[in-house]
């Protein structure tokens, strides 16, 4: 059995859509939905033939194409109803394109493809600016556990690959257009 860690990055683009509810004069909760395609990509050695110097073969790569979560939402209001600060978590999926094309053992796969479904959790900070505009600054986590797994076989040997846990760290910076009910809290 051999394994090895890929490191990734890149960015998330899409939208959010959700709503909240002021239950005290400062208390507010929430549900959000979140959908964002993504390219997070990394490229890690093949355990079982690691690369040669300026080869690309003895390579794993993997590209996260997409993320989606559902969240509650729990938060506090401040200055005067203007700036919501609040934790969030909940259900997490996303898609994973791996590879495999310069690898020892798995090349003849080409690229297999893997949707996860895990965990979230998060803070930030939210900041009503301009009637009905908001913008918002959050951190998420994202925790997928296990991944698939993929097997090949020749007449004398068969091998299995699972793609192991998975964790992201996001930044997100955005903005949002309230519909309906009063423009604050956020």
């Amino acid at each position: 059995m051999a394994s090895g860690p890929i490191d990734s990055s890149g960015g998330l683009y899409g939208g959010q859509g959700g709503c909240n509810y002021q239950f005290a004069p400062n208390m507010v909760v929430g549900v959000q939905g979140d959908m964002y395609g993504a390219h997070i990509h990394g490229t890690g050695m093949d355990p079982w033939n690691p690369q040669t110097f300026g080869s690309e073969d003895g390579t794993i790569g993997v590209t996260t194409n997409w993320i989606a979560s559902i969240t509650g939402r729990f938060g506090f209001t401040g200055f005067n109803n203007m700036v919501l600060f609040y934790a969030k978590g909940g259900v997490a999926w996303d898609q994973n394109t791996w590879n495999l094309s310069n690898s020892d053992l798995f090349s003849a796969l080409g690229s297999v493809h893997e949707t996860r479904t895990g965990w979230t959790t998060g803070a930030g900070v939210e900041w009503a600016f301009a009637a009905p505009w908001t913008v918002f600054l959050e951190w998420d986590y994202y925790g997928f556990h296990n991944g698939s797994t993929f097997s090949t076989s020749t007449p004398t040997t068969s091998s299995v690959l699972n793609t192991g846990p998975q964790t992201i760290n996001a930044v997100l910076i955005g903005f949002n257009y309230k519909w309906g009910g009063s423009v604050p809290p956020p």
